[in-house]
């Protein structure tokens, strides 16, 4: 897609969006597997922080700190599920976005949609340098002191003895590249559903930039701006149903 171009790689690095160069079987079913890797890395990682919550904690300490990885790990794996399944409502809606009556007519139209454009994919590269780094302070302070120690970047309970260094260098891996996914993920979610709405408020200014340009014509079309202002009314639910269920999801969590 045109649109959104930032937020779509950020769905490719999380294994929610094929890219467009995965065109042979091959490599369709070696992006599968990559998705189903992630996914199974987010909800085993999700299910040995709920595990923990259960049966290890046993101050209120311990269970704040379990809880909150725990919360954050849970909407991770709730956003992937969400993003797969609304797959091809995401991929209707950016295609509709890009089509007719959307598509800029003019000079003044691409300008209008570039403005909205870069707004949201500036907001987006901030926004993953922000959480990112982030990630990368938590990293480096694990490996500074949890690492040495052989503990855990986060407490877990695991069906292992992770006491054993191979064990343990699993385990410790496991945690991080969970960690970075679920950043990644989180952010990719937001700035996705975001940024459609964002471009259907640029579509709104291009109608209003329409309108006013079509009280200058003599003879206005006024049955093509009409059928614009309901195509776009039509987008509205698109949108609405995929950021509906996040609500949902969100709000369950």
């Amino acid at each position: 897609m045109v649109i959104l171009q930032p937020a779509f790689n950020i769905l490719m690095i999380c294994g929610c969006w094929r890219p467009s160069f995965c065109r042979t079987t091959c490599n369709k079913a070696a992006y599968l597997i990559y998705t189903i890797f992630v996914v199974l890395v987010l909800h085993t990682f999700c299910i040995s922080q709920f595990l923990n919550v259960i049966l290890n904690v046993r101050t209120a300490n311990e269970l704040s700190e379990s809880f909150y990885m725990f919360i954050a790990t849970l909407l991770s794996c709730c956003k992937i599920i969400t993003l797969l399944v609304n797959h091809r409502n995401i991929e209707n809606l950016g295609r509709k976005l890009e089509e007719e009556p959307c598509k800029p007519i003019s000079t003044e139209e691409v300008i209008i949609q570039n403005k909205f454009d870069r707004n949201i994919g500036s907001i987006t590269i901030y926004y993953t340098i922000l959480v990112e780094l982030t990630v990368i302070c938590m990293i480096l302070s694990s490996l500074l002191t949890d690492f040495n120690e052989k503990k855990l970047a986060y407490r877990a309970w695991l069906p292992f003895d992770y006491s054993v260094p191979s064990y343990y260098y699993i385990a410790y891996v496991h945690q991080i590249v969970g960690l970075i996914g679920t950043s990644l993920l989180n952010v990719a979610c937001d700035v996705t559903v975001c940024g459609l709405f964002v471009h259907i408020c640029g579509q709104q200014e291009i109608l209003k930039h329409r309108l006013k340009k079509m009280t200058l014509e003599q003879r206005p079309n006024i049955g093509k701006i009409v059928r614009f202002h309901d195509y776009l009314y039509g987008l509205v639910p698109l949108n609405l149903s995929f950021s509906s269920y996040l609500d949902v999801q969100n709000s369950w969590i």
